[in-house]
């Protein structure tokens, strides 16, 4: 049984309009926003209900109350009593019926549901090796946790783990000169918790955590704390593809995701000490898994561009604040009241669309702290770019790869010819007064780039000759990009210098497209755009990578495999 909807009326820091955009959730969903805006506070609602209970004996039951302080606040001249409008109300699916179930306090009063039953898991960061060391005790060599955290964090970190009932080993740390006991010239695994990170302590407790919880309905606060980008994309894949992996799903992205993460799996099983285990003979008890909803609150923009990638699975909600100058009447058991003055923080939330930007903005981040793809493609003008992105298109689909995306594994940026002379990768003070007069630099855009530029190179009296103005420029950008290669930029270039046959991107498209479109079309009549865009049209999908001039190919492979190692 899944959460739906949680609304918190007069609630911990909410207000009088409630949470009533927390609605619709997904199989994950994430909150973000400031310091102080309420997303831990729905934690605690959906977890752990805090509650007094007082026994009646003339119904022979417990009735159940939520603590909190019965106040009357009084915002300007309007006073309101919020005790009287003081409710929380979850709704589940129900996995049984066609109704939900709902879970409803009004007034603070219990009215209806098991609030305890359906409590979610509240699942925080701990780096203690005490704690971690008590919690691998409760492994048992009969259930498949240990393995499945051995791959778990061997794949995210891209080390060797091997963990057991009560212990772990890990095999990237090695004592040496063991040669004579028998353990080879690369020494013996071992376990040496005083050399582990906080990160590796954080993120194993995590998976204990969550692969051992009962509940179906996990909230996990801030898994970011003490982990760097690429970890967590890794540990958020571990965590969506041990939930997803026993439901069918119809999203292409989320069949390859899965698709994927069984082959790793796979891999490393087949080469495991596993492999023989007595757990795996008769079935997969990877079966076994609970299918977990996951509710994340954090501040990294590193998850709100992950959830993006999966809008079947994911959902985010933005939290926020604003202080509200009011009072408050305290009303005592003696009838006695007190009048407090103060500016009141009340909390808001709403769900987030596809763009969010402002999410951005209400953490205060700039655009220098993040960037806005992986990596950016510098063409000459729109058609270029038109043309590139059907290649790589065909490319992967010839290919059987992912198919890039622009806006989030790559984009676009076009200079214009007459601008190449006013642009470099990145200004260096050693590079002399030339290099300083550049106005743009690429890197100022992404640390990832990859430019093309035409050879416009022309055969005059048996020699080669630069038809354009900026030969100059073009010879710059070279050699920038070769000194830049060596110092281990991730950089690409498609510029053949002294081609005389392809010397534009157009001169790429082969005869036969060129033939049908001159007898379907009239040519002059168009911009270079609109004729890229007839162009690819008729392309289709049933283009080979071949059936284009020579080169192609080969630039467009390189091109491809230099983003996808932008995004990995």
């Amino acid at each position: 049984m899944w959460l739906k909807s949680i609304d918190l009326k007069n609630m911990y820091n909410f207000g009088d309009e409630g949470t009533r955009d927390l609605n619709d959730f997904k199989q994950f969903n994430l909150f973000i926003g400031k310091n102080g805006s309420g997303k831990t506070n729905v934690f605690r609602a959906i977890c752990n209900l805090e509650t007094f209970s007082s026994y009646s004996l003339k119904d022979n039951r417990y009735y159940y109350r939520l603590k909190s302080l019965r106040r009357t606040l009084k915002l300007g001249n309007i006073e309101q009593d919020p005790f009287e409008n003081f409710s929380v109300k979850l709704v589940y699916n129900n996995s049984i019926g066609d109704e939900d179930y709902v879970v409803e306090f009004i007034a603070g009063r219990h009215r209806i549901g098991d609030f305890k039953w359906y409590a979610g898991s509240l699942i925080r960061r701990n780096d203690s090796d005490q704690i971690l060391i008590n919690k691998l005790h409760i492994l048992e060599s009969s259930n498949p946790w240990p393995a499945i955290l051995s791959f778990s964090m061997s794949y995210i970190f891209q080390l060797e783990f091997s963990f057991q009932p009560g212990s772990v080993t890990e095999y990237f740390t090695r004592v040496k000169d063991l040669s004579d006991r028998g353990y080879g010239h690369e020494g013996a695994p071992v376990a040496n918790y005083n050399e582990w990170s906080s990160g590796f302590f954080s993120i194993t407790s995590l998976l204990l955590d969550f692969l051992t919880t009962q509940q179906n309905i996990v909230c996990i606060d801030e898994p970011e704390v003490h982990l760097e980008p690429r970890v967590l994309r890794k540990l958020l894949d571990i965590l969506m593809w041990l939930s997803i992996r026993n439901i069918k799903h119809s999203a292409p992205d989320t069949i390859e995701f899965n698709q994927n993460m069984e082959n790793e799996w796979k891999k490393w099983f087949s080469n495991s000490s596993w492999l023989t285990s007595t757990v795996w003979a008769s079935e997969d008890p990877l079966n076994m898994l609970k299918n977990s909803q996951i509710f994340f609150a954090s501040h990294s923009s590193v998850l709100i561009n992950y959830f993006l990638k999966f809008p079947e699975l994911c959902s985010i909600y933005e939290f926020d604040r604003n202080h509200v100058e009011s009072s408050h009447i305290i009303k005592w058991f003696d009838g006695k009241e007190e009048t407090k003055e103060h500016a009141t923080a009340i909390a808001s939330v709403r769900k987030v669309g596809y763009i969010p930007h402002s999410i951005l903005d209400n953490l205060g981040t700039q655009g220098s702290d993040i960037l806005q793809v992986n990596g950016v493609v510098w063409v000459e003008g729109p058609s270029d770019v038109i043309y590139i992105k059907k290649w790589l298109q065909l490319h992967a689909f010839e290919n059987d790869l992912l198919e890039l995306t622009p806006g989030y594994h790559y984009e676009f940026q076009i200079y214009g010819g007459a601008i190449l002379d006013s642009i470099c990768f990145m200004k260096l003070e050693d590079n002399g007064q030339e290099e300083l007069q550049k106005l743009v630099s690429m890197f100022s855009f992404s640390r990832n780039a990859y430019i093309v530029i035409d050879s416009d190179a022309i055969l005059m009296d048996g020699r080669i000759v630069e038809k354009s103005n900026f030969k100059k420029a073009k010879e710059f950008i070279r050699k920038q990009f070769e000194e830049l290669k060596t110092k281990g930029y991730n950089l690409g270039l498609w510029y053949n210098k002294n081609n005389t046959t392809q010397t534009t991107i157009e001169d790429y498209i082969d005869d036969e497209t060129k033939i049908f479109i001159k007898s379907k079309f009239k040519r002059n009549v168009w911009s270079k755009k609109v004729y890229a865009i007839k162009v690819t049209e008729y392309w289709g999908g049933n283009k080979l990578m071949s059936d284009f001039k020579p080169g192609l190919n080969e630039e467009i492979s390189k091109l491809y495999d230099t983003i996808v190692s932008w995004n990995k």
